[in-house]
């Protein structure tokens, strides 16, 4: 059915803005209303904008195909090979733009990667508080969460692989600024770990209550 809904993903579209502008994190309550949409949890919303923007931005390399993702399990990670064509190289700039320019538009991109994340997983942690899940979206969450989980993670291997290009350059890098906000994406990467661990959990406690429902019921 369609309905007007409340969406978290306009404040994910507010992390693309350039320059020094703070981006304020919010959560479900404070949303943006939009027009007729599909009915959807907020939190399948807001992850799935976190992954487009990852992707959009190159943080992390476009998914892969069927044959690309059969490729990947064979042989392992795709972001980890062959970095030096990694389309965020690219799109920096990474062997002609000033290095100074560089580090200071990949630092803007730590942080706005942890903002991202930070919705994100406030959104999914207000879930387990405030909503009546059931098991169907309590799994369609976990699976939504774990994906934009693992976006930041591969976001951050790209953000070191492009500071450590940039050091290649053979210039003086000041690197405060960048460890600084590295740092703090680290923290926000541990926190929707734990979160992660929080939806897996319920998950499997629900199944695990409907199972012996299921086989009450069956005995009676």
């Amino acid at each position: 059915m369609l309905s007007l809904r409340f969406v978290a993903v306009s404040c994910l579209g507010a992390i693309a803005v350039s320059g020094c502008a703070t981006v304020s994190m919010v959560s479900g309550q404070a949303m943006v209303e939009t027009g007729l949409i599909k009915e959807a949890s907020s939190v399948e919303q807001v992850c799935d904008a976190y992954v487009a923007k990852a992707e959009s931005e190159a943080w992390i390399r476009p998914a892969p195909g069927l044959f690309g993702f059969a490729r990947t399990l064979a042989n392992g990670d795709s972001d980890g090979s062959n970095s030096g064509s990694h389309p965020y190289l690219k799109r920096i700039k990474i062997d002609s733009a000033p290095v100074d320019e560089l580090v200071a538009g990949i630092t803007m991109d730590v942080d706005r990667a942890r903002s991202g994340l930070m919705i994100v997983t406030e959104e999914a942690s207000n879930s387990l508080q405030g909503e009546a899940l059931d098991q169907d979206m309590l799994k369609a969450h976990v699976i939504s969460f774990e994906s934009a989980l693992i976006t930041a993670q591969k976001s951050r291997r790209t953000f070191i692989t492009a500071f450590e290009a940039a050091s290649e350059r053979g210039e003086e890098i000041q690197s405060l600024s960048f460890d600084s906000a590295l740092a703090d994406f680290d923290m926000a990467i541990d926190s929707a770990r734990e979160t992660a661990d929080q939806l897996a959990n319920a998950y499997s406690e629900m199944a695990m209550y409907d199972d012996t429902k299921g086989v009450d019921a069956e005995s009676a």
